[in-house]
């Protein structure tokens, strides 16, 4: 007698007992905590070894608790269970006497799956017995491109931790993936061995990519065993072994555009519109989908007279899932279609062929011919934008679809607004133009400020000359032609870019280094020479002085006016 429930499971050895007897009982349950049992005075209740054993590739604890009850007395009564939020009662029976069979002669009993998993471990190794593993194909037979599955699956019947993979098999000759997903832990009876449980550690999805014989040389894993409650003294390596696989070819009858797609698909064709007008665009949908090797399937091909449409495909999308039966999902191409002229047309229908290997025949689906009414439309360019995108220049919308315009129909590069280089041309003019801009501002500014230095040596000068001749009747003869000695050997020094304090050879030679005619000089040069000489001569009157002065000052006005030289 047993009960289960998603977390627990309860198993009674009988519901009638002898006094003479006693009633075994096994608890199964997730995660942790013991259960709660009480029977009243009716038994006398022993624990037995508890136990703990972790499987599948993401940790699953797992707990066992046995019990033994010896009947104190006779009549009905029950027994109550209670662990977490499960509670469940049990009747049982007990009688006089003994009303169980007695015990077989050792080694004739089958193995009991429910035996403590510690006790089978002492003193031995583990053995081919105690677990092993093997690789199930779910077709041994099958064709080219069909999806199969290869499942590595573990037997055992002792206490085991979480297995490793040590192998995995590459299954040379198939297009394959592992399925992820955590299998439950399941009991089968294996012919000629007993009852051991089992778990699917790994699960591939895979077809075969040509026909022939293609072997899996079968995965390999760790799995620790364990001998005492809590630990795992044994790690025993287990391989699958290697399985054969025979991929046979198509038959024969291929249709003629029988690409090798395999499974069990629906075709579905939709027109977004029946109506428009010429060299506007038609959006159509060709889906296919169902089951089967969407690895590998392949789309029908559309196509339509080119002197009176243009097509383009736009995208493919891929939308399936790996579920227990393999591949399943949908595969789906759009394609834009311009009417070049107006008229009623009728669009031939879509063909998708395939191979079913359930039926073991080709398919082949259809859809029906669609009728197409253009009218004769705006003389305008045409843009082949979706998601309520706008453009008005032709160009390259996807990688294989181009917007057209009204006339001959060719390939264009797009707009020079849409060219690369055109934005390097111009960013290399606007550069160019900033860089002339900037340096003419430099030169004009170089020349403000010589033009305005020159104003204010002119005007030192100047002032310096009419300060002097205020004075020339109270100065010395001495000092009267050293001051203005000094003001003409500043005034040329200042224009010559020599700095103050320099001799007149010193100005002379500059003058004939940078080319300046000698004569637009001259006035200073003699200047200079004059107040050398009556520095120490006798004294000069007033008006000998102011005049020299004047035609000091008169040099320097027409020096400004008139000279060629310029710095």
């Amino acid at each position: 007698m047993a009960f289960s429930a998603p977390s627990i499971s309860v198993v009674f050895s009988t519901n009638r007992i002898g006094m003479d007897d006693t009633l075994q009982l096994k608890v199964t349950c997730d995660g942790d905590g013991a259960p709660g049992i009480t029977s009243g005075d009716f038994f006398q209740i022993s624990s037995g070894q508890s136990s703990q054993f972790v499987i599948g590739r993401n940790v699953t604890r797992k707990n066992e608790f046995s019990y033994v009850f010896k009947p104190r007395r006779q009549g009905a009564c029950t027994i109550e269970i209670v662990l977490g939020a499960y509670k469940e009662t049990f009747s049982i029976e007990v009688v006089a006497g003994s009303v169980l069979p007695k015990n077989e002669p050792e080694g004739a009993a089958e193995p009991d799956v429910f035996a403590d998993p510690f006790s089978q471990l002492r003193g031995r190794q583990v053995t081919g017995e105690d677990l092993f593993m093997i690789t199930v194909p779910s077709k041994k037979v099958c064709y080219k491109n069909e999806v199969i599955f290869i499942d590595t699956v573990l037997y055992f019947r002792v206490n085991i931790g979480q297995p490793s993979a040590a192998k995995l098999s590459p299954l040379t000759g198939f297009i394959s993936e592992i399925l992820q997903k955590n299998f439950p832990v399941q009991q089968e009876d294996v012919p000629g061995r007993g009852t051991y449980k089992k778990i699917i550690l790994v699960r591939r999805i895979a077809s075969p990519i040509s026909a022939g014989i293609k072997i899996s040389e079968g995965d390999t894993f760790n799995v620790p065993v364990s001998a005492g409650f809590f630990g795992f003294a044994q790690n025993a390596a287990v391989s699958s072994g290697t399985v054969t696989i025979q991929a046979e070819e198509f038959p024969s009858g291929q249709p003629v555009n029988f690409n090798g797609n395999t499974g069990d698909f629906s075709l579905e064709v939709q027109f977004d519109k029946t109506k428009l007008e010429a060299r506007t665009p038609l959006l159509m949908t060709i889906t296919v989908s169902g089951s089967g090797n969407f690895k590998n399937l392949a789309l029908p091909e559309f196509s339509l007279p080119v002197r009176k449409f243009e097509v383009r495909r736009s995208q493919i999308k891929d939308r399936y899932n790996i579920t227990d039966t393999g591949y399943s999902g949908e595969k789906s191409a759009e394609y834009y279609i311009i009417p070049l002229e107006k008229g009623e047309y009728e669009l031939p229908g879509v063909g998708f062929h395939f191979f079913s290997p359930q039926k073991k025949q080709y398919v082949i689906r259809s859809s029906p011919p669609v009728k197409l009414s253009v009218s004769e439309g705006r003389k305008q360019e045409v843009s082949l934008v979706r998601n309520s995108e706008s453009r008005t220049e032709p160009g390259v919308i996807t990688r294989d679809l181009r917007f057209i315009k009204e006339g001959k129909i060719e390939q264009t590069a797009g707009p020079l607004l849409l060219r690369p280089w055109y934005y390097g041309l111009m960013l290399l003019s606007v550069s160019l133009a900033g860089m002339a801009f900037f340096y003419g501002r430099s030169l004009k500014k170089s020349a403000n400020i010589d033009k305005r230095r020159r104003a204010a040596y002119l005007f030192k000068t100047q002032r310096a000359l009419e300060i002097l001749e205020k004075k020339s009747a109270s100065l010395s003869n001495r000092d009267f032609f050293h001051k203005l000695e000094i003001i003409n050997q500043d005034f040329l020094a200042s224009l010559l870019k020599l700095g103050r304090g320099v001799s007149v050879a010193e100005c002379e030679r500059a003058v004939a280094e940078h080319g300046f005619d000698h004569k637009d000089f001259e006035v200073f040069f003699s200047g200079i020479k004059i107040c050398q000489s009556y520095k120490y001569a006798p004294n000069k009157n007033a008006v000998e002085k102011q005049a020299l002065v004047q035609k000091t000052r008169a040099a320097v006005s027409n020096f400004a006016k008139e000279s060629s030289y310029s710095t």
